[in-house]
């Protein structure tokens, strides 16, 4: 058997001027229905906002915020834009295209931990977001038409990476990195559920999930042997 190659062209973007500094960037998230991108800016200090509805992006402007950011989320149903930040805090930013205050701060979601809300998921079914205070042992449930915290899911281990909310079973995922776990909590209770031990040294950092299939990718924060892995 012959084996077939795809090759593509890359496109490669250049920051304007407007755009300038370094740029240390932990998540980006990408609004698929407005064409809009979405990534942290740790150096210039905000959120950068690409137009990419052409294959040349376009860069619009930064969102400035003083802080250091971590996860992104797009909540279409509520127009709002989510950011996980090193103060235990969730920024709230209007995504309403036709709101005075587009694409600017309108709130701060204080989740009580002592270190970074970091990671994080939104859930369109009941409209709650998910961040993972990642050294404090517990996921944060945010109610995002209120922008108030709903309950924390307490008893978890170190390391908390990425939640991921599944809408065929209607639970959340996290990563537990420095246990080799996967936290299974339902979105209608928040209660924690299972906790599922990958069998496997990968210390997830990163999980994305294929509703239609029911398959999850785990991405490994394995140094000694990179690779990803799929489960069920």
């Amino acid at each position: 058997m012959t084996a077939s190659t795809t090759h593509l062209p890359l496109q490669r973007f250049v920051f304007p001027g407007s755009a300038v500094g370094t740029k240390f960037t932990d998540t980006i998230e990408i609004d698929q229905e407005a064409h809009v991108l979405y990534a942290g800016d740790n150096w210039t200090g905000g959120m950068d906002v690409f137009d990419i509805a052409t294959p040349e992006p376009k860069f619009v402007r930064t969102i400035k915020m003083r802080n250091t950011f971590y996860g992104i989320s797009v909540a279409k149903n509520v127009n709002k834009v989510f950011v996980g930040l090193r103060s235990s805090a969730v920024a709230v930013i209007d995504g309403d295209p036709g709101s005075p205050k587009f694409h600017t701060v309108i709130a701060e979601i204080d989740t009580g931990g002592r270190g970074s809300a970091d990671l994080i998921d939104y859930d369109p079914t009941d409209k709650k977001l998910y961040a993972a205070n990642r050294n404090d042992g517990f996921m944060t449930a945010i109610d995002a038409v209120s922008n108030t915290v709903v309950k924390r899911i307490e008893g978890l281990g170190g390391g908390l990476e990425q939640p991921r909310y599944n809408p065929t079973d209607g639970m959340v995922y996290l990563c537990g990195n420095s246990d080799d776990v996967l936290y299974q909590v339902d979105a209608k209770t928040d209660t924690l559920m299972n906790t599922f031990p990958i069998g496997d040294v990968c210390r997830p950092n990163g999980l994305a999930i294929n509703p239609k299939s029911n398959m999850a990718l785990l991405a490994c924060n394995n140094r000694e042997r990179p690779h990803t892995v799929i489960g069920t």
